[in-house]
């Protein structure tokens, strides 16, 4: 049996139920006008017998669910209950606690064995002091015997039903640690996912725009000096937003762009570009964190993407506040591309971040027709 189950749970009613029985089966033998008062000493010395018994065995068996202990005690309390029987009909009340004892205490067969004897114990004591004959006798103790095997039918039930919820209850702790570190381990690896994305729309970005200007400005640092320190100043300033991305990414932070507002934000980035523009429209209003990153690195994949890949030579990006719903738009007109051409980790990397805030990410294009990038994402 298991110290979980709801019937040692109840080990404070049980000292109460034996405490109460106790006193009031010594104050009925105090009080017993049939009974002399050597008789009434030793039925007294006997139920001290019982208690003292209970005390140091029975109430440590019920409590830890010592087998040994549970035994040791019912040896000791059914002779001394059937003894306290036979020099008092008094002690008949502590039948009402042998019985559960010893089915709460003692293993199925072992509880018949030692009901059938305090039943025998009974029917004997009855013989002896009323003079029952046998077959009366015998149908009281068999009554005993009946009563205490239903008894313990329905302790063993219950006892049974609650180590059964009690496993249940384990295996449902195990699924559940379990369910917990299946999210943990989901959530790193979409928080993996999640700096991937970010140092590719960030670091990674600005290394190849930074890049692209030094290679330009080495090509115009002999014909035309003004231009190549104007690339330099702009490498020089990329690295700087760079520098200030990644320590953003580190702490954990908002980007450093979108400390005023996502409208504002979009302008420092298109400032970057050149030929870009910005339309925001509806009513400007703030969205969560993680969709204003979404929609400002979806543009930035955009951006760069029409820059280095597409070869545009105008770029226009779209904000619209809707009542239920944030659109953004980034057109160009690039070379453009096939449906069956193969797409890099930004386009991956826009759809799933739209994706994961419940929103949707398409991309059209066509060659020489550019790319129109489309999101939508729920306020």
């Amino acid at each position: 049996m298991s110290e979980a189950n709801a019937w040692h749970r109840g080990i404070g009613g049980w000292h109460l139920v034996f405490t109460a029985l106790a006193a009031l089966t010594a104050v009925l033998i105090v009080f017993d006008p049939d009974a002399g008062s050597l008789r009434k000493a030793i039925a007294l010395g006997v139920l001290a017998a019982i208690a003292a018994a209970y005390l140091a065995l029975g109430s440590r068996a019920l409590g830890r669910d010592d087998a040994a202990r549970g035994l040791a005690y019912i040896a000791l309390a059914l002779p001394l209950t059937v003894g306290l029987f036979a020099l008092t009909s008094i002690g008949s009340i502590l039948f009402f606690l042998l019985y559960p004892h010893i089915w709460a205490l003692l293993p199925t067969r072992r509880a018949l064995i030692a009901s059938a004897l305090a039943a025998s114990g009974t029917a004997a004591t009855l013989i002896r002091q009323s003079g029952a004959d046998l077959w009366a006798a015998t149908g009281i103790g068999l009554a005993s015997l009946f009563s205490a095997w239903l008894l313990g039918t329905w302790i063993n039930r219950i006892v049974r039903q609650s180590e059964e919820r009690a496993r249940l209850i384990a295996e449902l702790d195990t699924a559940r640690t379990r369910l917990a570190e299946a999210a943990r381990e989901t959530g790193v690896l979409a928080e993996r996912q999640r700096l991937a994305r970010d140092i590719h729309d960030t670091v990674a970005q600005g290394l190849a725009a930074i890049i692209m200007l030094l290679d330009v400005a080495a090509d115009d640092v002999r014909e035309r000096p003004d231009a190549a320190v104007e690339r330099i100043r702009r490498a020089h300033r990329t690295a700087a937003e760079n520098l200030a991305e990644a320590r953003a990414l580190v702490a954990a932070l908002r980007p450093p762009d979108l400390r005023d507002s996502l409208g504002e934000a979009l302008r420092l980035v298109l400032a970057r570009h050149e030929h870009a523009s910005l339309a925001v429209t509806g009513e400007a209003r703030p969205l969560e964190t993680h969709a204003e990153v979404a929609i400002l690195r979806t543009t930035q994949e955009a951006l760069a993407n029409a820059a280095r890949h597409a070869g545009a030579t105008r770029t226009r990006v779209e904000l619209e506040y809707g009542e239920a719903v944030v659109r953004l738009v980034v057109r160009d007109d690039g070379c453009g591309f096939t449906r069956d051409a193969p797409q890099g980790n930004g386009l991956w990397g826009m759809r799933e971040r739209f994706a994961e805030l419940a929103g949707s990410l398409s991309v059209e294009s066509a060659p020489g027709h550019g790319t129109v990038v489309r999101g939508e994402l729920p306020l």
